[in-house]
């Protein structure tokens, strides 16, 4: 997964410096920053990405995050996106294996409780 994430980050350096202000590169550089600890840096590209884009709730959430502020909730949009991530796993596992979501979080919940 380390090399995975140094090869993102190389890519994404690499697309920044052709267009520095693209939001979706910042804000997925800062996601990667942020899985390998790297704080202050991914501070940083949230910073840039808010300067860029002020409504952007997802960069200034993991501001947030990061400084250890915390909010009753999360952004909708942060939490949308989220969610949104975990949909298309689930619909691609359903794919895999021919289940439908529902039987996939069952058999899970009862892998967690027989633990």
């Amino acid at each position: 997964m380390v090399g995975r994430l140094e090869e993102a980050a190389a890519y994404l350096r690499q697309a920044l410096a052709a267009n520095p202000r693209h939001v979706d590169s910042l804000n997925t550089f800062g996601a990667v920053l942020t899985k390998q600890g790297r704080m202050e840096e991914a501070s940083e590209a949230f910073r840039r990405v808010v300067a860029l884009d002020p409504g952007n709730a997802t960069a200034a959430h993991m501001i947030a995050a990061i400084s250890g502020d915390t909010t009753a909730t999360a952004p909708r949009d942060y939490v949308r996106k989220l969610f949104d991530t975990f949909a298309w796993r689930f619909d691609h596992l359903q794919e895999l294996t021919g289940k439908h979501a529902d039987q996939i979080i069952t058999e899970r919940q009862h892998m967690v409780a027989a633990q």
